[in-house]
């Protein structure tokens, strides 16, 4: 009776108009099956506070790392599989750009249930907007930590778990290192947490959702094509980092994209200087776009008036970004300050992985942490001459 059940099911799979279906439904069941430890761990424990288990898949201290970064590369490697299935059968998948961005959506929203195991900057990013935006402290020029353990302020701790949550981060001893649009954006998003570390965490990864279906939204203005949409939207990598992990290279995306937009389909360049002024001011390595855009725009003017032009909207670019830092410099240390802690935090990463390498086996080691990333962005990398 069982097997004649099963016939029938493969029968009508077979019989479905678009059989295609089967690859966004498998995708959409391997991205659950990765959230599952995470949901285990959230419904478990109630709380994301004082979360442990990093780099660890399975978020549990009973099983050996091996293994659970073994699981971790099986389903991410599944994922991979169906991700690349999927791009080469877009246009039968998607009929309409709508249709792809409900299905990022979804993907997306699953990876929201997904907690932070591999990276804790997170934290970090609420702790120093809840030291700005309650506490009334510069991040420049204070660290959680200094905080924190100056007499009596350890009582907050009972109370605010976005600033204890912050407070037992690895960088709660660094200053800010990013620009003064990201600090902004830590800010508000912490204070709609209320010193609360789950709701907190909760709305970082709901705004970071909405940031990749708009990046997802400008790449298919700019490019007209749904390969390069999915490439992005769907990439497991991605997700994990940007929803998942909580990192800020989504906003830096966000407001690059918004100034080539403009700089390609509207040819505002005045629009599109101040959008990669914005991107510049959350991480600086932006500003390197600057002057492909002025040339690009500029491109059927003489030599000489492309240069006059490099050099007015160069000023340009310049007044917007200094002007967010005027709510936070107070002298020009903290350009010092920065190259000091970026330093630091480059220290510490080394320092990290290599204790990771002596507490680890040689294979082990090679699976865990940065070495996980680095594998598969050789999958992403080689992933278009797959697809051709």
């Amino acid at each position: 009776m069982q097997n004649f059940k099963f016939k029938n099911f493969i029968t009508k799979i077979k019989e479905t108009k678009n059989p295609q279906n089967i690859l966004k439904i498998l995708f959409i069941l391997s991205s659950i099956i990765f959230a599952i430890p995470s949901i285990i761990y959230l419904i478990k424990n109630q709380t994301i506070y004082q979360f442990e288990p990093y780099f660890k898949y399975l978020l549990t201290n009973n099983i050996d790392p091996l293994y659970q970064t073994f699981f971790y590369i099986i389903i991410l490697s599944i994922l991979t599989l169906l991700y690349i299935l999927i791009i080469k059968q877009r246009e039968t998948l998607f009929k309409t750009s709508k249709n792809m961005y409900i299905f990022i959506l979804i993907i997306s929203l699953i990876f929201v249930a997904v907690v932070p195991f591999v990276c804790s900057d997170v934290f970090y990013y609420l702790g120093i907007g809840r030291l700005d935006s309650t506490y009334n402290q510069n991040p420049y020029y204070v660290t959680i930590k200094d905080y924190v353990e100056q007499a009596n302020n350890i009582k907050y701790l009972e109370t605010d778990t976005v600033l204890a949550q912050g407070y037992i981060n690895d960088w709660s001893d660094s200053t800010v290192v990013y620009g003064p649009i990201w600090t902004l954006i830590c800010k508000i998003i912490a204070t709609f947490s209320f010193g609360n570390i789950d709701i907190g965490l909760l709305i970082f990864k709901l705004i970071n959702v909405i940031v990749h279906i708009l990046n997802c939204y400008l790449i298919y203005k700019i490019s007209g094509k749904k390969i390069f949409t999915c490439i992005y939207g769907l990439n497991p990598f991605i997700l994990i980092e940007g929803i998942a992990q909580v990192h800020n290279d989504m906003f830096v995306l966000l407001f690059a994209m918004l100034s080539l937009y403009f700089l390609t389909k509207k040819k505002n360049i005045v629009l599109s200087v101040i959008f990669l002024a914005i991107s510049t001011g959350i991480k600086y390595f932006t500003i390197i776009l600057l002057p492909f855009i002025i040339i690009y725009h500029f491109r059927k003017e003489k030599p000489l008036k492309r240069f006059y032009k490099c050099i007015q909207y160069g000023l340009l670019f310049l007044v917007i970004l200094i002007i967010p830092y005027l709510f936070y410099i107070k002298d020009m240390q903290v350009l010092s300050r920065i190259i000091y802690t970026a330093r630091k935090i480059s220290k510490k990463l080394l320092y990290n992985n290599n204790r990771v390498s002596n507490q680890s086996t040689k294979f082990g080691n090679y699976c865990k942490r940065y070495t996980i990333r680095k594998f598969y962005n050789n999958i992403f990398l080689h992933m278009y001459s797959i697809i051709k």
